[in-house]
């Protein structure tokens, strides 16, 4: 593990505490900009154990499930719909 990942490593995890516990969500920028350093932070830990391609796959569903929550709501048959497109592109990839 080099030092410039264990510093974005603890980087992120600071911003994503102060967004959390001291900025409120009062606008859309404000919780897409959280959305994405919380996808960052699931492509630096997977980037550990899994390779480039499931990394940047897995780190992109995580952002798009967080953003697709905020604007439409958790609802099942979407969420599911949206496994199934990433589980779709994973074996398109490979």
């Amino acid at each position: 593990m080099n030092r410039s990942k264990i510093l974005l490593f603890f980087i992120l995890i600071v911003g994503i505490f102060i967004i959390i516990f001291f900025i409120p969500p009062k606008n859309l920028f404000i919780i897409f900009v959280l959305n994405l350093l919380i996808s960052l932070f699931s492509a630096l830990i997977l980037s550990f154990f899994l390779n480039k391609k499931n990394c940047l796959l897995i780190s992109c569903f995580v952002f798009l499930f967080f953003t697709h929550n905020i604007f439409i709501g958790f609802n099942w048959l979407n969420t599911i719909l949206l496994i199934c497109f990433f589980i779709g592109v994973g074996y398109l990839i490979k």
